[in-house]
């Protein structure tokens, strides 16, 4: 049997169950033990005698008094007198006393530093703290806490999600796709992205008919029907704990062996699906939509199908990197003197009370924020124009706002250089993105 260092036994967990399957493992030899939210009620010792080598029991719960722990001690007379117990302290949800003054005054940033009766001096530190005392580490000062706890949100932001990729859930690390596969070689796909707030899609409905339009209008075969997206994207949201974040969806033309310009027959060649999800805490209350962006405008020279949801973004990314060397946040492409969209949004004017947007056509994205949002101003009657506006026009207006799947309402407060307005964002914009939110949230899925 194989060592082992270190055991976790986490609550939350089948914790019988796997304190049962130990009993199985006669001969492994573990140096540290650790029971982290465990109560004495949920464990078992009996099947821990079959470890052998066990050097250290270290306990993170509540519930533990000085006779439980003795109780252990005295079944485990080999392992060394470093039994120590944390309740939860101030610093925690709980609220509740430390019993272990001595572990508290070694690991907490308290006022007093040695019980933790006190507030503590910095939140989340105790927590963070006796973590790392579990692990064997000196007591930590500030610095090496903002350190861990940016190190903890790093691994929680790149932990392995489960994706989807033509019909299996698989851990991100085992997905692949052809090299033959259109989507890559080609920019022969097409995507769609939905938002997540509250566990819950919004706007589903929405984006599921774009995609099937975009696939008909390029005569590529849907890999499912509208009904199994819907039962992908939520156990996506499941797998992936996703409270609030964004599913990307892509669908391309498959992958036929080779490369071709020729379409493959797709009864031949089956179209390739994926989805994957991208964890986003506090999208809807993201900070920029207090101070607005700036932006920058440039030449649209996309192709002419802008209405078409493609992968083909080389040309956007070029000009979000345009705007960023210009210290700006975005571009609005101009086509005729006329602003079409930005490079992943649709743009807009308020002059007088009145919401402008370019009206709809081959020209840009026909956005699903879009139809939501000026639904939305109608019902709240807002004057509404779709027609075009120039960049001049835009510089001069009271307000200017972009909506997109990713940040809903997002005000513009400088374009080229020149404030709109008073330079900050506008009631209007502000009203439109709180409707939104609201409504939206009602009629998620």
């Amino acid at each position: 049997m194989p060592d082992l260092r270190v055991l976790n036994i986490e609550a939350g967990v089948e914790i019988k169950q796997k304190l049962v399957d130990l009993a199985f493992l006669r001969g492994l030899r573990l140096d540290e033990l650790r029971l982290n939210g465990i109560a004495p009620h949920d464990l078992d010792i009996a099947p821990l005698l079959a470890l052998g080598g066990l050097k250290r029991i270290a306990i993170h719960g509540a519930d533990w008094s000085d006779d439980n722990l003795a109780a252990i001690a005295a079944r485990f007379p080999a392992v060394q007198a470093d039994l120590r117990q944390l309740r939860d302290c101030p610093a925690d949800i709980g609220g509740g006393a430390v019993s272990n003054a001595a572990a508290c005054a070694r690991c907490c940033v308290c006022a007093g530093a040695s019980f933790c009766g006190v507030p503590c001096a910095m939140p989340r530190a105790c927590k963070s703290c006796w973590r790392g005392l579990m692990r064997g580490l000196r007591p930590l000062d500030k610095k090496t806490i903002k350190a861990y706890q940016m190190r903890k949100l790093h691994k929680e932001q790149t932990m392995t999600r489960t994706v989807y990729v033509n019909g299996e859930y698989l851990p991100e690390t085992e997905a692949k796709v052809s090299i033959f596969d259109r989507g890559f070689l080609m920019a022969d796909g097409v995507y769609e992205v939905t938002s997540v707030l509250g566990g819950k899609l919004i706007d589903f409905a929405g984006h599921a008919k774009r995609l099937e339009r975009s696939l008909s209008e390029l005569d590529m075969a849907a890999p499912v029907t509208m009904d199994e997206l819907l039962v992908i994207h939520r156990e996506l949201v499941k797998l992936n704990g996703i409270e609030e974040g964004m599913i990307y969806l892509q669908v391309t033309r498959g992958a036929p062996g080779d490369r071709d310009f020729a379409f493959p027959d797709p009864a031949e060649t089956p179209s390739t699906i994926v989805l994957f999800t991208q964890n986003k805490p506090g999208l809807a209350d993201n900070p920029v939509a207090k101070k607005g962006i700036k932006v920058i405008g440039i030449e649209d020279i996309r192709w002419g199908r802008r209405d078409i949801k493609t992968v083909q973004l080389l040309y956007p990314s070029m000009g979000k990197m345009m705007a960023k060397k210009a210290g700006c946040d975005d571009a609005w492409m101009i086509e005729d003197g006329k602003v079409t969209e930005g490079t992943s949004n649709n743009a807009y004017i308020v002059k007088g009370g009145k919401i402008i947007t370019r009206e709809l056509s081959n020209d840009i994205l026909h956005g699903i924020t879009r139809a939501a949002v000026l639904r939305f101003a109608k019902e709240a009657q807002m004057e509404v124009e779709e027609r075009s506006f120039t960049i001049e026009e835009a510089q001069g207006a009271d307000e200017a706002f972009v909506t997109s799947a990713s940040t809903f309402v997002m005000p513009v407060v400088e374009i080229d250089g020149a404030a709109v307005g008073t330079g900050t964002p506008g009631p209007v914009a502000a009203r439109l993105r709180e409707i939104y939110l609201e409504e939206s949230l009602k009629v998620a899925v």
